[in-house]
């Protein structure tokens, strides 16, 4: 049986590993956004110089052969389902016996004025990093290749961007994308603007942007932000909520991230959109007039107002879909031998807690894992356990498990405390009536997935989970444990007297991820 998968992000490469480690199926990966499978969450570091391409890609390139899965560079156009095949947009044809999309994500477009005039770009893909290199390089300056192939071939599809919605097949959540290795100056950072060489004399890297505005803030937004700021480039950012994030995140915690972000020099407009983009005599961006009618000067936008599933290729193929490839729970299309994975499917009943459309790294990787059980003959449905995930505003790093409303909602009490340096804090959720925990984010304060997996699956009490609180903190070795501050506060709160049990430390994570 022949098996292709249609996208070399987590998911797609997810599904081929364990296919490849469960049977001896056929496996073909067709990806037009690279060749080779690496991490798309450490795309920001390749821009930034802190890695080179080679050093995100989880594999050796001698990997694939090795557990003969083969991978083809293409950008797929078009998908017959009734005749079992794929055409690509140099016209070569690819016959497969069972097809996995798992093609990933774009990113929003919503129709302003101006969005696609040069220096106007969205943060997804690895063609997206290239350009943004492109974008960034002093005017009439040297700099390396923006434009060279991380896989060393010319994708089908020519410069074809993944983002562009026309049949981009890049990959799923965190697939991977990032700038060629060979286009590294000597000192292992981008030969673009930010190279040794190209520094103007006041030290700021040499640049033709001085200021850029990014539209939206969420995650992808904060990144490019601080990508841009490591090359010393000013940024505002316009967010249409009255607090950062507030969407997500309660009142405290929103308005805690706002000030952190502020007060490392981001320009954060709240509650301001974008009215249209203005071209300057060169025909690239000059400035954004904002729905409030102010004018601010700017040599790049970033659109970061989210993404959508990448399925503009699958138009007229049959295939249904909705926001993304409508799937059951176990992936399983409309057409027999075809299912969809990662950011861009859609479940046609989403899970209890769960969106239809999961766009996380973490979620792809599952979904991957899953799916592949059913190729090999063991049909198996989509169960998650708790929700989890990570990320980081600048530096400030996030972690939520399990489910923490930013309103809480009946019958649900919590606890948040704060450090006065307005730098960590933790705010937990559980049930008034009879005390289950329910979930926790953490800012600032790092704490262990598995042990709170634990907690959630086991229906802790949370007196339990303060009273081993300190046991589930991983942060570095010397940094100073806050558990004691917080059920001290969490002791004021409830009249009670609880104490820490157990001290952080290998030992006792093992005795706390033993299911009860």
């Amino acid at each position: 049986m022949h098996i292709v998968i249609l996208g070399n992000g987590i998911a797609g490469i997810t599904c081929a590993r364990h296919i490849r480690k469960r049977s001896n199926h056929r496996i073909t990966v067709i990806s037009g956004e690279t060749e080779h499978f690496f991490s798309r969450t450490a795309l920001m570091y390749i821009y930034m110089g802190h890695m080179t391409y080679d050093h995100i890609k989880p594999y050796e390139d001698h990997f694939w052969a090795k557990n003969r899965i083969d991978l083809v560079r293409a950008w797929i156009s078009r998908v017959d389902p009734a005749a079992g095949k794929l055409t690509a947009s140099d016209g070569r044809e690819f016959a497969y016996d069972k097809l996995v999309i798992a093609s990933g994500s774009i990113s929003n477009r919503f129709g302003w004025p101006g969005q696609d005039l040069p220096g106007v770009q969205g943060l997804y893909s690895y063609q997206d990093l290239e350009l943004l290199e492109e974008n960034t390089r002093a005017a009439g300056g040297g700099g390396g290749n923006g434009g060279a192939s991380a896989g060393g071939g010319a994708s089908s599809g020519g410069g074809a961007s993944a983002s562009s919605g026309n049949g981009g097949n890049g990959g799923g959540s965190g697939g991977g994308a990032g700038a060629s290795a060979r286009s590294h100056a000597s000192n292992g950072r981008p030969a673009t603007s930010a190279s040794a060489s190209s520094h103007a004399s006041n030290g700021r890297p040499a640049t033709s942007v001085e200021r850029a505005v990014i539209v939206g803030g969420g995650l992808i937004g904060i990144e490019l932000a601080e990508m841009l700021m490591s090359r010393q480039i000013s940024v505002t950012v316009l967010v249409r909520e009255s607090s950062y994030w507030n969407n997500a995140l309660a009142v405290r915690e929103s308005e805690l991230v706002t000030q952190y972000i502020r007060s490392h020099g981001l320009d954060l407009r709240l509650e301001t959109g974008l009215k249209e983009i203005q071209a300057g005599a060169n025909g690239r961006v000059a400035a954004i007039v904002t729905d409030k009618g102010e004018t601010i000067a700017c040599q790049l936008v970033g659109l970061t107002a989210g993404v959508a599933p990448n399925i503009g290729f699958l138009e007229g193929s049959g295939i249904e879909t909705n926001r993304g490839v409508l799937v059951s729970r176990a992936f399983e299309t409309n057409w027999p031998d075809i299912y969809a994975v990662g950011d861009c499917a859609e479940f046609r009943e989403a899970l209890p807690g769960r969106r239809s459309v999961e766009q996380v790294w973490y979620t792809g990787r599952e979904h991957g894992v899953v799916l592949a059980e059913t190729l090999c003959g063991q049909r198996k449905e989509y169960a998650p356990g708790p929700w989890f995930n990570s990320a980081k505003f600048l530096d400030l790093e996030w972690h939520p498990y399990g489910d923490v409303p930013p309103t809480p909602l009946p019958d649900q009490a919590s606890l948040y405390w704060e450090n006065t340096s307005g730098q960590q804090a933790v705010h937990l959720v559980y049930r008034a009536s009879d005390g289950r925990f329910l979930g926790i984010n953490s800012l600032g304060i790092r704490y262990r997935h598995l042990v709170f997996d634990r907690f959630l699956r086991d229906s802790r009490n949370i007196d339990y989970v303060l009273e081993n609180l300190a046991a589930a903190n991983f942060d570095p070795e010397f940094y100073r444990a806050w558990e004691p501050d917080i059920l001290e506060t969490y002791n004021r709160q409830t009249g009670k007297n609880l104490r820490l049990k157990q001290r952080k430390g290998l030992r006792a994570v093992l005795n706390l991820i033993k299911p009860a």
